[in-house]
């Protein structure tokens, strides 16, 4: 589905399945996603500012090319607006205990 150059400020995609959705240009300003499946959904100098992605799913949004000021993300969902920055994450392994010596 393509949204690009829309105006969907405010609107509110609650618990939806967006999946190929296409966001370009878009004006999101205070939308809301919040549970949505934005599997393979992408996202393209869109204003995000101030969106609700708290509990949705499947999304890579990118911060370089679109306006984020003050959405909410929740983890481990929120890791996927790393992907576009080259920053590569990995889980730290649990430190060994060993018994104390006498």
């Amino acid at each position: 589905m393509d949204f690009s150059h829309c105006n969907l400020a405010h609107q509110r995609f609650i618990d939806c399945s967006i999946k190929e959705g296409f966001f370009a240009n878009t004006n999101l300003y205070e939308a809301s996603f919040q549970g949505s499946d934005l599997s393979g959904a992408t996202f393209e100098h869109c204003d995000l500012r101030k969106c609700n992605f708290v509990d949705a799913k499947n999304y890579t949004i990118s911060p370089t090319i679109n306006k984020l000021e003050d959405a909410k993300f929740s983890l481990p969902e929120a890791l996927g607006l790393l992907q576009g920055l080259g920053i590569k994450l990995t889980d730290p392994q649990p430190q060994k205990t060993t018994p104390d010596t006498p």
